[in-house]
């Protein structure tokens, strides 16, 4: 199936399977490759409901995911992100799931999303997306020794989804609709 062939059939396909099998999309990688983006774009053509992990955790928290680190600390934030994921993860309906870029990094919120969703790594090469985010005020961007620091100690993690994406420079829509082909793949249509 060729990118100019994603139908209405095609989506009908990919969308009937996943509510069918109550199986929902977890998107995993690094902040800044487009997750939220692509997720956005992915359910609207699957006419499936968006789902974003970290503002479920703020709006939990009462505070934005920089003051739950910076006040609460890590091991806490992610004893949090764990809740809020098994709980969505636990819902009856199907949905597309962007997750924080380090949730997939850990191994008890890597092994729930990849046990209860079709997980997809969205993956760009590293300098662009650091220079896309360097001067987004997000901590773990401060510098390019630090970036890809943490990049190289979550590959391996990552590269444990069900499906890889090379976002490649494209456009969110063409990044999404290389899910798409992916997952149609993965799927066995």
């Amino acid at each position: 199936m060729t990118s100019t062939a994603l139908s209405e059939d095609f989506m009908d396909a990919v969308r009937n399977y996943l509510i069918e099998n109550n199986q929902s999309l977890a998107l995993v990688g690094m902040m800044g490759v487009g997750k939220s983006t692509v997720g956005k774009i992915l359910a609207e053509k699957l006419d499936l409901l968006f789902v974003e992990a970290d503002m479920l955790i703020e709006q939990k928290a009462h505070k934005n995911l920089p003051d739950i680190i910076n006040q609460d600390g890590e091991p806490y934030f992610r004893d949090l992100e764990f809740d809020v994921i098994a709980q969505t993860l636990g819902r009856t309906d199907t949905y597309v799931l962007s997750t924080g870029g380090g949730a997939f990094a850990h191994e008890r919120t890597h092994d729930l999303i990849k046990a209860q969703a079709i997980c997809v790594w969205i993956c760009e090469d590293a300098q662009t997306v650091f220079e896309r985010i360097k001067d987004s005020g997000r901590p773990l961007a401060k510098n390019w020794e630090s970036y890809s620091a943490l990049l190289n100690k979550r590959m391996d993690m990552y590269a444990r989804a069900h499906i890889k994406v090379l976002a490649d420079r494209n456009s969110p829509d063409e990044v999404a609709q290389k899910v798409l082909l992916k997952l149609y793949e993965h799927l066995k249509l």
